[in-house]
């Protein structure tokens, strides 16, 4: 199983897939490696070699008590790219994996790197505030963290959903069974 051990003793699980220019797939806050597989197969089988990781507390990867915030997701991402030795590795960062790129970009440079891309990004702020009048009010954040601390499974459970089909290939629109009609 390959895995990249960083400065804290964790272990991070990550998946490569073909042989090429690396793309380096970060996902969401929750997510691991398997959301990037339909994508990873195809960049691989058109000449990209794509590398996905667990990050901390997901998939395959050890889930210690802390280490969830930008920097250390950024010491995670530039291990994981010493790790593979990365020369003019694509990042392409979706929600909270945009803001672990931009914060490694910030922090370690783009030696590693020859591009960035962001899709549905927590970048480079998400919260409502006078220089962000279009951003998410806090409430917003405040019902989220206090759906995950009530019923973490659940919350989890609704919040993946929408990534995975159903077993013919279709969106999963079905709620799950344990979901309250509000």
């Amino acid at each position: 199983m390959p895995v990249v051990t960083v400065r804290d003793g964790t272990e991070l699980y990550y998946r490569d897939w073909g042989r090429g220019p690396l793309v380096v797939l970060l996902g969401a806050a929750v997510m691991n490696s398997r959301m990037w597989e339909s994508l990873a197969y195809h960049l691989a089988g058109n000449g990209f070699r794509c590398v996905a990781y667990d990050r901390r507390g997901t998939g395959r990867s050890d889930w210690p008590w802390s280490g969830y915030d930008y920097d250390t997701l950024a010491d995670d991402l530039a291990h994981l790219l010493e790790h593979l030795d990365a020369r003019d590795a694509a990042l392409v960062g979706y929600g909270v994996g945009g803001g672990e790129a931009v914060r490694y970009l910030a922090r370690d440079g783009d030696a590693r790197v020859s591009s960035l891309v962001l899709a549905s990004s927590t970048t480079p702020i998400i919260m409502k505030s006078a220089d962000n009048p279009d951003g998410t009010d806090v409430a917003v954040f405040e019902q989220t963290i206090a759906a995950a601390e009530q019923d973490r499974a659940r919350w989890v459970a609704e919040l993946v959903a929408p990534f995975f089909g159903g077993s013919d290939g279709s969106p999963n629109t079905a709620r799950p069974p344990w979901s309250v009609r509000r």
